[in-house]
This record gives C-alpha cells, sequence and structure tokens, in this order.
C-alpha cells in the first residue's frame, strides 16, 4: 500500500481523462499508483464491508489486452446472443448434442447438411413422399404392398402379354362377345366346346359334310331334294318291285332299259360341212352339235368337191363340237359333205340316231354312256308296223356304242326302241 500521497494521485482525480500516451513519466507513475492503491484498499476491506463496492463512474474505461479474459473471468451464463459476434460460433465451439430441434430454423436443413442414409422411415412423414420425391423406376417390385395396385392405377393397354401370368385369364376374366374368330387358334375348338344345337346350317361351309359326318339312317326323305337321287346313287340291284310307282307283285327283280330313243322316220336333222380327206382319216368340220363321240357310227355323204365315198363310218376323234375325224383314208382329197342324223322326239342315254346303209329302214344307235356288254335286247315297235329287231349281219356288229336295227319303213312311221342287258 503506498501511504504518501504526494507518490500517487487519486484514482478519483483522472477517472474521466485516464492514463493518457501524453502524460509526462511522473504524472503516469503517480496515475498508476493511484489505481493500485485503489485496488489495495479493495482487498484489505473485502471483508468487512457488507456488499461489494461499486463505482459510479459513468464514462470510466477499462482497456483489456488481447486474450486478457479467461474462461475463469466469464461468470455463468454471463455470455448471452447479444455478446456473440455474427458467424463466430464454428463447429469446433457446439458440444455433441448441442444443437437440438428447437435451435434449428425452419427450412435450414438442406439437402447438403443430410448425410447420405440418414433419412429413415421413422424420419419421414405420413404422406410426405409424393409423386415428385419418387425418382423415374424407383418403384420395383419389392416396394409394392400385396395387392396395392388397383385397376385405376394401371394405364390403359398397360397390361401387355408379357404381364400376365399362363393360366391367368380364366373365364371370369373374357367379357363378354369378347372373342372373335381372330383370337381363337385354329382348330382349337373340340367337340366338348360346342353347346347343343350351336352347329347350324348357317355354320356350315358349302360342301363340308361328308359322308363321315352323316349318322346312318340320318338322311330321310325329307332331307332328299327333288331329282337328287340320280342314276349314279342307286345301288345294283336296289330296285325291287315295292319301289316301283303302282301294283307291283312277286319276288322277281325288276330290270329296267339301259337306253331308248322315239324318233320318226321321215324327220331328219342332216348336219352339212366339209371334209378333208389324208393318208391318215377325214375330218368332217363346220358340223355343229353333232354329239359324237370316239366309237360312234356316223353315215356320210358327198355333197361336193373331191372324190368321197359314201357309208358309214366309226368315229375315231372328236376335235370340237363341230369337228371329228373318221377311219376313211385314202389320197387327200376336199369337198363338201353331210351327215345323216335323225330328229330325236324323246331318248334315254342316246346321244344320236343315224342311217346304217342307203336304205330306208336300217339305223345305228348311238349310246351317251357305254353300255356294260354288247349281248343287250333290242325290244322296239312301230305305228303301223309293229316290228323292230336287231340287224347285226355282215359288217354290222353291236358294240357298247352303238347298236344296229331295221324296222318296216314308212315315212310317217314313229320308231320306238329300247336295250336291255
Amino acid at each position: 500500500m503506498i501511504e504518501d500521497s504526494s507518490e500517487l494521485t487519486q484514482f478519483e482525480a483522472f477517472v474521466t481523462t485516464g492514463v493518457k500516451t501524453t502524460d509526462t513519466f511522473n504524472a503516469w507513475r503517480k496515475k498508476t499508483n493511484g489505481i493500485v492503491q485503489l485496488f489495495s484498499l479493495l482487498q484489505e476491506n473485502s471483508a468487512d464491508v457488507e456488499s461489494p463496492v461499486t463505482f459510479d463512474y459513468t464514462n470510466a474505461t477499462i482497456r483489456i489486452k488481447t486474450d486478457g479474459i479467461k474462461t475463469i473471468n466469464i461468470e455463468n451464463a454471463a455470455v448471452t446472443g447479444d455478446k456473440i459476434a455474427n458467424l463466430t460460433i464454428t463447429e469446433g465451439k457446439l458440444s455433441a448434442n448441442s444443437v437440438t430441434e428447437s435451435k434449428i430454423g425452419a427450412a435450414a436443413v438442406t439437402e447438403a447438411k443430410i448425410a447420405n442414409n440418414a433419412v429413415t422411415e421413422n424420419k419421414i412423414g405420413t404422406g410426405a413422399v409424393t409423386t415428385f420425391k419418387i425418382g423415374n423406376l424407383a418403384v420395383t417390385d419389392t416396394k409394392l404392398a400385396a395387392n396395392a395396385v388397383i385397376e385405376s392405377k394401371i394405364s390403359d393397354a398397360a397390361v401387355t402379354t408379357n404381364k400376365i401370368a399362363n393360366q391367368a385369364v380364366t373365364g371370369e376374366k373374357i367379357a363378354n362377345n369378347s372373342i372373335d374368330t381372330l383370337k381363337i387358334l385354329n382348330g382349337a375348338v373340340g367337340t366338348a366346346n360346342l353347346a347343343n344345337q350351336a352347329v347350324t346350317n348357317a355354320k356350315l361351309a358349302n360342301n363340308s359334310v361328308d359322308t363321315l359326318k352323316i349318322i346312318d339312317g340320318a338322311v330321310g326323305t325329307v332331307n332328299l331334294a327333288n331329282a337328287a337321287v340320280t342314276t349314279a346313287k342307286i345301288a345294283a340291284d336296289s330296285i325291287t318291285a315295292s319301289k316301283l310307282n303302282g301294283s307291283q307283285s312277286g319276288d322277281a327283280p325288276i330290270y329296267a332299259a339301259r337306253a331308248y330313243v322315239v324318233f320318226k322316220a321321215n324327220v331328219t336333222a342332216d348336219n352339212n360341212g366339209t371334209f378333208t380327206r389324208t393318208p391318215s382319216g377325214t375330218t368332217l368340220d363346220g358340223m355343229p352339235g353333232h354329239n359324237l363321240q370316239v366309237g360312234h357310227k356316223v353315215y356320210l355323204e358327198r355333197t361336193s368337191g373331191g372324190s368321197f365315198t359314201n357309208g358309214l363310218y366309226s368315229v375315231t376323234s372328236v376335235l370340237s363340237a363341230s369337228a371329228f375325224v373318221v377311219d376313211y383314208s385314202g389320197s387327200a382329197s376336199t369337198g363338201g359333205a353331210r351327215a345323216r342324223f335323225w330328229t330325236i322326239l324323246r331318248s334315254g342315254n342316246v346321244s344320236s340316231v343315224t342311217r346304217a346303209v342307203d336304205n330306208r329302214a336300217q339305223f345305228v344307235i348311238n349310246f351317251t354312256t357305254a353300255l356294260p356288254n354288247n349281248d343287250y335286247a333290242t325290244i322296239g315297235s312301230t305305228r303301223w308296223y309293229d316290228w323292230v329287231f336287231n340287224d347285226e349281219g355282215s359288217g354290222r356288229s353291236n358294240s357298247i356304242n352303238s347298236a344296229f336295227i331295221r324296222t318296216y319303213y314308212n315315212d310317217n312311221e314313229k320308231i320306238s326302241v329300247s336295250f336291255y342287258c
């Protein structure tokens, strides 16, 4: 303690002016001693005073050197927010877990502040993950809960073939009338798939019902169209007496004619044309509707031109509906010719009637379909003279294609003849 007052300047005397650099050394020394004197008095009297000594110096200034205030000099809770400069709290100043929820400002935790894998399920609010928060292709199969994908979640046409499991499309999944022809595999509709009475007439293609599709005995009379039972449809020896119209009796079989014809002896249908003879045969042309076939007989007469012998010839080739070739050969010659035909009034399996020889009462009957053999019976009649008979003889032999007949000739006679074998 400095007792000599001449060696100090009382603190009250310079509290407002402070210690200045312009002070003399002696003035500076005395002011310093005054400060020391002040603190010594405070220390000596600290036990005697009832409360801390206070100074009421409004303008007093205390200059503290850099780093002069230590932790021990700072009272607990003395450093308030106002005492802390902006941007002075660094990471190292914060103790673990010291930044609590109330210390974090709204929207302060940005993406950069969040560590990878730090946001767990509990940290995400209900309904917080919206469409925009989900990355493309992020919702994989394992992220979908069972039964989570309902109809409204599926885009139109999104369920392609690859998305449908085998056997998944059951009957109740298929809309009514949705299966058209293109959806059914060829041959997929079996008998078990057809409902009874489902195959109607409109469903059958033309000519699709063959013999195997018809049950034996299923075709009744009402199922047969008029004139549907032709000759080819009737089995041999199947026409019995009971099948014929009218009163029939007995067990003996009934046989029908193989061919028949009715014609008038004075009504001809001659065919005029041309002939061309060569060493291999004679061609007749310009005779439309001759109805001749190979093996038929035809009586020919020369009408003009070159050399030609009138007579009956056999047809060796049919070139067209108006031309044919006969077995008459010789040196080359051409001219006009006539084929002699008689007008047919009624017939069955007869295509033409021609002259046999240069005689008014001898004829040749040409069959449309050849008879099974040439041993057939000939039965005929005329209006006035009831006799017609087989006329085989020298150079005249019946064949399966043609038959010779003779009758009494009268210009107005109607001749009927039939053949059985």
